[in-house]
C-alpha cells in the first residue's frame, strides 16, 4: 500500500470526503502513469478506454484542433482531472492530451468505479456529487468567459 498515493488521492477535490477504505481500494485498483515533456496520452478523436485521470504532478495541456492549428484549451496542474466525459459516453476523445513537463497521473477506470457500486456505494455517491459540483463550476466559468468574449452585433 502506497501511503503517499493515498494521501495525494485524499487531497483531490473529487475524492474529498471519502473514507480511507474506498481511497485505499482506488489506490490499489488504479494505476500511476509517468510521462515526459512532449508525450501525448491520446489524440483528439481517439476512441479509448473509459478512464478518468488525475494530475498528481507536472503540467498537462488539453489541446484542440482549430482550423489549421492547435490551441490550448486548458493547462492542468496537480489536483486537476480530465476524462470525466469518457466515463459516461462512448464518444471519441474531445481533445488531445499533451504533457508540457515530466508528469505523473493517476488513472481510474470505469471498471473500478463499477465495482465500487457494490463495495462502497456511499463513497461512489460522494464521488459523483463532487464531480457534478466541479462540472457545474467549470460550466459556469466557461459561460462567463464566453460572455466576456462575445461581441453582440446590432
Amino acid at each position: 500500500m502506497d501511503k503517499q498515493l493515498i494521501q495525494n488521492l485524499s487531497n483531490l477535490e473529487l475524492l474529498r470526503g471519502l473514507d480511507s477504505e474506498p481511497l485505499i481500494y482506488m489506490a490499489e485498483q488504479g494505476r500511476v502513469l509517468d510521462f515526459f515533456n512532449g508525450d501525448v496520452l491520446f489524440e483528439e478523436g481517439e476512441t479509448t478506454a473509459h478512464t478518468l485521470y488525475f494530475v498528481l504532478s507536472g503540467t498537462v495541456a488539453v489541446v484542440k484542433a482549430m482550423r489549421n492549428s492547435e490551441r490550448d484549451l486548458a493547462i492542468l496542474k496537480p489536483g486537476d482531472y480530465f476524462g470525466e466525459f469518457a466515463l459516461f459516453s462512448n464518444e471519441p476523445r474531445q481533445a488531445k492530451i499533451e504533457f508540457r513537463e515530466q508528469s505523473r497521473l493517476f488513472e481510474l477506470s470505469d471498471e473500478v468505479l463499477d465495482k465500487m457500486k457494490e463495495q462502497y456505494p456511499l463513497a461512489l455517491i460522494k464521488f459523483y456529487e463532487n464531480m457534478f459540483a466541479q462540472v457545474a463550476k467549470r460550466f459556469k466559468q466557461m459561460s462567463v468567459k464566453a460572455e466576456k468574449s462575445t461581441f453582440w452585433i446590432r
